[in-house]
């Protein structure tokens, strides 16, 4: 009797060791499939890029494509996922760190660029946001998708709106008009970016994000919030024409606050 529960817990063991390393060659193939599919279908589009050309390319079988993802799309709504948590980690360290409201807006500002910046020097284009890949049409017949899209969009709003709050004296009025007219000016920027395939608008963004944090340093308020629109809108029809010659980034010159107590 010993020598058979002997072998039943080797037996059981045995088959726990299978089942862990099924997983993780099941994560290991989810995963490149993924990363693959990022790089393809951010650059060609999700509808230029079939399954045979996904597995081909990911070097997995066809099978296992389809036991990891059931469809295309639900590989898009996975790809998603994975890349706004990726996202949201690195944007939380940055808000976490010891900077100043200002100084950890400017970081993540920055971070957000160079992404983009290092997308263009290793794969050849300027990627913009994932949803530029996926189209308007997909986002309106799938509303899982534009739900992902949406969720992401408002996390990254609270971000920058808290941190806008932080930095005006008048108040969540304020703060959220110019959280709104920053982030409408970095997604015309990273769509100009991607259409023309040129990192001049992105060089752009920093520049306005500053003359933003200075604008609210120096106590704007609403009644000044026109000087602003006036900003964007002459900031938007440079980069509408197309290819343009980046601005010169510059700080901005409001009044700067210490550095944020432990």
């Amino acid at each position: 009797m010993t020598r058979t529960l002997a072998k039943t817990q080797a037996d059981t063991e045995s088959e726990a060791e299978q089942r862990t390393a099924t997983t993780k060659r099941g994560r290991a193939t989810r995963a490149r499939i993924i990363n693959c599919a990022l790089r393809l279908m951010w650059r060609y589009g999700y509808s230029e890029i079939g399954v045979n050309r996904l597995i081909e390319e990911a070097g997995v079988l066809k099978g296992s494509f389809y036991h990891c993802f059931p469809s295309k799309l639900d590989l898009l709504l996975a790809m998603f996922d994975h890349l706004w948590a990726i996202q949201r980690r690195q944007i939380e360290r940055i808000y976490h760190s010891q900077l100043a409201p200002d100084d950890a807006l400017r970081t993540h500002i920055e971070w957000m660029c160079n992404s983009q910046i290092a997308a263009k020097e290793e794969q050849g284009f300027v990627p913009g946001h994932l949803h530029m890949a996926a189209g308007v049409t997909l986002l309106e017949e799938h509303p899982e998708l534009a739900k992902k899209v949406r969720r992401s969009t408002e996390e990254h709003y609270a971000f920058i709106f808290e941190t806008l709050m932080q930095l005006t004296p008048h108040g969540e009025a304020v703060a959220r008009r110019q959280t709104n007219i920053l982030l409408y000016f970095i997604s015309g920027a990273m769509m100009q970016a991607r259409l023309y395939n040129t990192l001049d608008p992105i060089h752009e963004i920093p520049t306005f994000a500053n003359a933003v944090i200075g604008y609210l340093q120096a106590g704007g308020g609403l009644e000044q919030l026109n000087e602003t629109a006036v900003r964007l809108a002459e900031m938007n029809a440079k980069s509408s024409g197309g290819p343009t010659k980046p601005a010169p980034s510059r700080r901005a010159t409001g009044p700067r606050k210490g550095k944020a107590k432990a």
